[in-house]
C-alpha cells in the first residue's frame, strides 16, 4: 500500500522557519487543478512517489529538495500504481537556497471543458514563483502571493 502523504525517503522536510541547506532547494506544491479528473492526484519526482493521493484545495509545507539538477515532476492519477501512469510531466531545475511555490492548475483534457471566455489557455500546468521569503528571513513580514485559478473565467 503506498504511503498516505510524503515519501520521507525522497524528501526530508525543513522546519518552515529555517532557511534550505547548501545544495538544496524549499518547495511548496498546491493543489489547485478543479477538473474532476484530477481530484486527486500522486506527484513523481525523479520516478519516485513523492506525494501520494494528494487532493484538490490542498498543499504541502516546504520541502527540501536538491537544487541545480534537473527534477522531474510528473502528475498522475490518485490510483496510479507507478511513474508510467504519469498524465503530465514538468521538468523543474531549481536554484540552491530559493524557495518556491508551484501551483498546479487547469485541466487535464481541455476538450471537455468549455473554452476559457479570453481565449487562454486551460490546460494543466504547474505555475512556480520563486524568492518566496521565509519567517526566518524578516521579522514581521510575510510573502502573499494570489493567483486567479479559475481556468473558466475572464481574466
Amino acid at each position: 500500500m503506498k504511503k498516505l502523504f510524503l515519501n520521507l525517503i525522497a524528501f526530508g522536510l525543513l522546519s518552515i522557519n529555517a532557511l534550505p541547506a547548501l545544495g538544496q532547494a524549499e518547495i511548496q506544491i498546491i493543489h489547485n487543478a478543479a477538473d474532476p479528473a484530477a481530484d486527486t492526484v500522486d506527484v513523481y519526482v525523479n520516478g519516485t512517489l513523492t506525494l501520494d493521493d494528494f487532493a484538490f484545495r490542498t498543499a504541502t509545507p516546504f520541502l527540501s529538495v536538491p537544487s541545480g539538477t534537473l527534477l522531474d515532476i510528473g502528475v498522475a492519477p490518485g490510483n496510479s500504481t507507478s511513474v508510467s501512469d504519469t498524465l503530465r510531466n514538468f521538468p523543474v531545475t531549481l536554484t540552491s537556497g530559493q524557495r518556491y511555490v508551484a501551483i498546479a492548475n487547469g485541466v487535464i483534457d481541455p476538450m471537455s471543458f468549455a473554452p476559457n471566455p479570453d481565449a487562454q489557455s486551460t490546460a494543466f500546468t504547474l505555475f512556480i514563483q520563486d524568492n518566496i521569503k521565509s519567517v526566518a528571513d524578516s521579522a514581521n513580514l510575510v510573502d502573499f502571493i494570489a493567483v486567479h485559478g479559475a481556468s473558466d473565467a475572464p481574466d
